[in-house]
């Protein structure tokens, strides 16, 4: 092989190598840290909702410790769980955050007859 043939297989290399575009393990990392941001504000605007049902819920039954306020602990727990999470913890977390959700739907579809879910 010849030193000009060696020479233009390199730069042919060399350009395409030019219009590739770089993916650094930082770009891959800033897309799942924005998807966990879009779901941590999407779990904070249904923790304020529940905040505002279960104080309703508080108010009517006179503050009564019942199945409702158990399980609306067991969420705020996780909800905390969830604000620590780290990208390597939040799966976790989040999976434990939805399970204390649908529990508490499940204590307030009971405790009120009403079925939310509908």
């Amino acid at each position: 092989m010849s030193i000009k043939t060696l020479l233009a297989s390199t730069a042919i290399v060399l350009a395409f190598a030019g219009t590739a575009p770089l993916v650094s393990a930082d770009d891959t990392t800033a897309g799942i840290g924005a998807d966990i941001d879009n779901r941590r504000a999407e779990m904070n605007d249904s923790m304020e909702a529940w905040q505002a049902r279960v104080d309703e819920h508080d108010a009517e039954t006179d503050g009564v410790d019942d199945a409702v306020d158990s399980a609306w602990a067991e969420v705020q727990a996780a909800w905390a769980d969830v604000e620590d999470a780290t990208e390597e913890s939040w799966e976790d977390a989040s999976e434990a955050f939805d399970e204390a959700m649908e529990d508490l739907e499940e204590a307030w579809d009971d405790a009120t007859d009403d079925d939310s879910s509908t």
